[in-house]
């Protein structure tokens, strides 16, 4: 095979599914709130292997870089459009209405995404629970069937503590990180956050050899490869529907069987593909020049929110990619042109830019629905 310079050797992990550390109760005044729980809430496939409620997990994780399996931001969400904001406490990328130059509530009509300044837990919206520290952890589940990575969510502030200081414990003893034998796991801790002692479930990183184990398994020589960014979802265990403001809340949208054939039916019954590969050089997005605001939005990008649901959007993304390239039946023109918004495929651009990658990807004089 002939290889081609930055995409022949690039591999990339999927994302096979999310981990919790709580669950969804019914309030005593109606609707469902997040209660933690002693154990990690996983899909049918781990509990399969692990147990119904599993308190630990073996996991590896598949690259040395933390920032990419272990990211860690102020997030900030909004019901209609998903992440609106990201900082590290100095500073932040904030989805802005052009019109009010404040944070993009649900009407505004045209947005921008724009650097401004993170106050962190002095913020405002951090204050106000619709913005809170988060960490996104991603790893391999090695006694699982299938290839790719997990996610799991935290905004706990022990928790992400103490998996940031054991890796960088293991690493300082192993010389890395990447595919070491290591054990996940949520217990008990007794905490005294605001000066009164409580107990919570912490997150907690351990390895389960001894240390000259973990030393000799050090020096077995390992691959590299790339995940997927983790994803722009609100946690809705973090995020819970009464921290939102109530004018910006919308019913769930079904992620039912049922609901998806219907959406599949009403879109004309397109075989849905998800191509993640090149994106020919001729037809990236274009760039501001030097001499042009970028905080403007572009002129393809869509000037409002139709109020449309997102999946019938990115519906009408992927139908407008197969018209855009009709005999691409490998599917390889995707992954850079998600890139732009720090997604590998369209089901992670994020809600806010539906509208604006359905601008871009049209064909000329088509409407890519």
């Amino acid at each position: 095979m002939s290889p081609i310079r930055g995409v022949s050797e690039i591999t990339r992990l999927t994302r096979l599914g999310k981990i919790h550390l709580g669950v969804k109760v019914e309030s005593s005044k109606g609707g469902l709130i997040p209660k933690a729980v002693d154990y990690f809430v996983c899909p049918p496939e781990v509990q399969a292997v692990h147990g119904e409620k599993p308190k630990s997990l073996p996991i590896m994780f598949p690259l040395e870089d933390v920032e990419q399996f272990a990211q860690q931001w102020y997030r900030a969400y909004s019901q209609t459009r998903g992440l609106i904001c990201k900082g590290d406490g100095e500073k932040a990328t904030q989805l802005t209405d052009l019109k009010t130059g404040a944070i993009a509530e649900k009407d505004a009509a045209k947005t921008v995404m724009k650097d401004v300044s993170c106050p962190g837990e002095d913020c405002q919206l951090y204050q106000t629970k619709r913005c809170r520290r988060v960490m996104n952890l991603q790893f391999l589940l090695p006694e699982v069937p299938g290839i790719g990575v997990w996610q799991l969510d935290t905004s706990s502030f022990f928790g992400i503590v103490n998996i940031n200081s054991s890796i960088q414990l293991i690493r300082g003893i192993c010389g890395r990180i990447r595919m070491m034998p290591l054990v996940l796991s949520v217990g008990p801790r007794e905490v005294a956050p605001e000066g009164r002692k409580k107990v919570v479930q912490i997150l907690s990183l351990t390895a389960p050899h001894s240390l000259n184990e973990l030393i000799s398994q050090a020096q077995l020589p390992t691959g590299q490869v790339a995940i997927p960014a983790p994803d722009t979802e609100r946690p809705d265990l973090l995020f819970p529907d009464e921290h939102l403001p109530s004018e910006d809340r919308v019913p769930d949208v079904g992620r039912a069987k049922e609901d998806m054939e219907a959406l599949w039916e009403q879109l004309g019954g397109a075989e849905v593909r998800t191509p993640e590969h090149a994106f020919p050089a001729d037809q990236r997005p274009r760039m501001p020049r030097k001499d042009e605001d970028a905080s403007e939005p572009h002129e393809d990008a869509a000037a409002s929110n139709s109020g449309e649901k997102p999946e019938v959007t990115r519906q009408k993304i992927r139908n407008a990619m197969r018209k855009r390239w009709p005999e691409d039946t490998e599917g390889r023109n995707t992954a850079p042109f998600c890139q732009q918004w720090e997604a590998t495929t369209v089901d992670e651009i994020p809600e806010a830019h539906l509208h604006e990658a359905l601008a871009r990807i049209k064909p000329k004089g088509g409407q890519g629905g």
